[in-house]
């Protein structure tokens, strides 16, 4: 009996076992196939702004080495001596490890195993070696800005000239590396897809033991490691030291030369660290709508304006979409149309009717938290009409100028404001139009 229920047990882990080492039906050429399209996209994106980048520097530089030439020929001189020492240092960069990367690279090729020619899989690691690669490359760009940076201020104290360019160089850092920062987030932004997959793998035994033994990460110590990045922890990577640094005279040079260079690392930290919280307070008012496209710095939204009957012109109330651009944190402008919708006279007489129509521009101006300063031009028919044609007459058309004040709020988690507008051209319209309007509005995007 005891026999049989050993038996059973050993039966019962062998399938446990079985299982654990058998992955699932994956659906990998999809998993390949994402995966190149992710790193391309990322790829060309990081590739745009490194050459953006450096075609900028490249203007205002040689604008202010014709200026320094006029002045005196040998500042350019030394200008040029600068920008050739900072190239020149950055080229010996190298690619910082990405443990999503290569988790990625080792996942592909454990997938693809029984067949490692296949021509998507082939196409997949390399365009994940172009990620590294530009990734490298927005680095050097990186270091070269701030080794030119403290060159400069070291070397041409109090040159206006200089000052501006220094300026311009503080900008471009800071944008250049938030922008960088965004790209290596948009790495971790794993598809669902990708991330089943991943999910499966982590869990797998057979590709555990595969990439402790290929991946990048262990091939620096020829040692194991971890397929998952959020497990490729700083004591991981102590305790493979430890573990392959152990035991012998000639481990322990390597063991002295290891704490010499991690002496080194620490102090490398330490600049980053310093770095990173000069960063995040720079030395000018950092415009959170710079790296952004044009498409994200558009606000689309409505706004509902009623206004009262007068003794000529019936009740009604505006309904409009406008567009607007965000310039900065703190200036929009914008277009938008309305349609104005006749509802009569009040308590009688009440009939919905077609009154007007109007094209807008507007500006808002941002001078303290919620409170904005608005102001506009518009184009108004107050006509009611059956059919567009009718409004194509301008010379009855009528102009407002607006001037008032807004105030922004979150409703949910969208922008909504109320609008308090003073209308100066209203007195020599005629019908005369309403004065003062009261606007409602909520933001879509």
């Amino acid at each position: 009996m005891y026999r049989h229920v050993i038996f059973s047990y050993w039966i019962l882990f062998s399938l446990q076992n079985l299982y654990a080492q058998s992955l699932p039906q994956l659906p990998v050429g999809d998993f390949v196939n994402n995966i190149f399209k992710e790193s391309y996209k990322i790829t060309s994106s990081i590739d745009k702004t490194n050459a953006k980048v450096l075609a900028r520097m490249n203007r205002k530089t040689c604008k202010l080495r014709n200026k320094l030439m006029q002045k005196d020929s040998a500042l350019a001189y030394r200008l040029d001596s600068l920008l050739g020492l900072a190239e020149n240092e950055t080229q010996h960069f190298e690619s910082a490890y990405n443990s999503y990367l290569d988790t990625l690279t080792w996942s592909i090729r454990f997938l693809t195993a029984e067949n490692p020619l296949n021509h998507h899989s082939v196409k997949a690691i390399e365009q994940i070696k172009n990620v590294e690669n530009t990734l490298l490359k927005s680095n050097q760009i990186a270091g070269r800005l701030d080794l030119l940076k403290q060159a400069l201020q070291n070397q041409f104290p109090g040159y206006g000239e200089i000052n501006k360019y220094l300026k311009h160089i503080n900008k471009e850092a800071y944008y250049f590396s938030s922008k960088i920062k965004e790209y290596k987030s948009l790495l971790k932004d794993r598809k669902k897809l990708t991330a089943e997959v991943l999910s499966a793998l982590y869990k797998n035994k057979r590709f555990t033991q595969f990439f402790k033994q290929n991946s990048t990460l262990a091939s620096y110590f020829n040692s194991p490691a971890s397929p998952n990045p959020e497990m490729q922890t700083r004591a991981m990577v102590q305790q493979l030291i430890a573990q392959r640094l152990s035991n012998s005279a000639i481990i322990q040079n390597r063991l002295d030369a290891a704490t010499s260079e991690l002496s080194q690392l620490q102090q490398r930290s330490s600049d980053l660290l310093q770095k990173q919280n000069d960063e995040k307070m720079p030395d000018f008012k950092p415009n959170s709508q710079h790296n952004k496209s044009f498409l994200k710095r558009l606000e689309v939204g409505y706004n509902i304006g009623p206004e009262g009957s007068t003794g000529i012109l019936p009740g009604s109330t505006n309904l409009a979409i406008q567009v607007g651009y965000r310039i900065n944190d703190n200036n929009v402008v914008g277009l938008g149309t309305a349609y104005r919708l006749g509802v009569g006279k009040p308590f009688k007489n009440i009939k919905l009717s077609n009154e007007g129509v109007s094209f807008r521009s507007y500006v808002d101006i941002k001078f303290w938290k919620g409170y904005w300063i608005s102001g506009g031009f518009e184009y108004n028919y107050l006509q009611t009409f059956a059919s567009l044609r009718a409004v194509y007459n301008l010379d009855i058309w009528q102009k407002s100028g607006l001037l008032g004040l807004s105030k922004k709020y979150k409703a949910g988690k969208k922008e909504a404001k109320i609008q308090i507008l003073w209308d100066f051209l209203s007195y020599g319209n005629i019908p005369r139009s309403q004065p003062i309007l009261i606007r409602f509005g909520y933001n879509l995007k």
